[in-house]
């Protein structure tokens, strides 16, 4: 029970934070989409994610109005699975999508200009506004995928190397 709810981990780890979120994440999303694939139609599994994503927005935004009170653990959770969420909505809308060169320096020119406009603190689930966060969420994920693609050639083996080894990286 304690290794799954990660009490025994270290300060230094603190830094972290995003394995425990994905990992809360990912098993609460395996559980609700078992719960929805039982349902006949697939247009109601459709309108169940749609649902499914609103609540999941509104529980975030009356978490941060005050409304509704959670702890820490539980507010992070409800942020990162709202971005986990928005991350489907981008796969199935990725064929029309260009990830090339001008939306990576689009992306970047308009991260830089809401910089001063307001903030997201996934690791304590704190968000401004839920308008702010899905904005800056989808021109982050921009943002990455782009260069990325725009780099993929020139730094192939540099980028293979990192993917390899990033978890050492960041543990030391």
């Amino acid at each position: 029970g304690q290794v799954l709810r990660f009490v025994l981990e270290p300060q230094l780890s603190g830094a972290t934070w995003f394995l425990r979120a994905l990992f809360y994440v990912s098993v609460a999303h395996c559980c609700i989409m078992f719960l929805i694939q039982k349902l006949k139609s697939i247009a109601l599994r459709e309108w169940a994610v749609l649902l499914l994503t609103g609540c999941v927005a509104i529980a975030a935004m009356a978490v941060q109005k005050g409304i509704l009170v959670m702890s820490p653990m539980y507010k992070m959770l409800a942020s990162c699975y709202l971005a986990y969420m928005l991350g489907i909505y981008v796969r199935k809308a990725e064929r029309f999508i260009r990830y090339d060169l001008v939306t990576a320096v689009f992306s970047l020119v308009l991260l830089y200009l809401l910089n001063p406009v307001g903030y997201v603190s996934l690791n304590v689930g704190q968000i401004q506004s839920l308008g702010f966060f899905i904005v800056c969420s989808l021109l982050g994920w921009l943002l990455l995928r782009s260069a990325a693609e725009v780099l993929s050639g020139a730094i192939a083996s540099f980028l293979a190397y990192a993917g390899r080894y990033s978890m050492s990286f960041l543990m030391l």
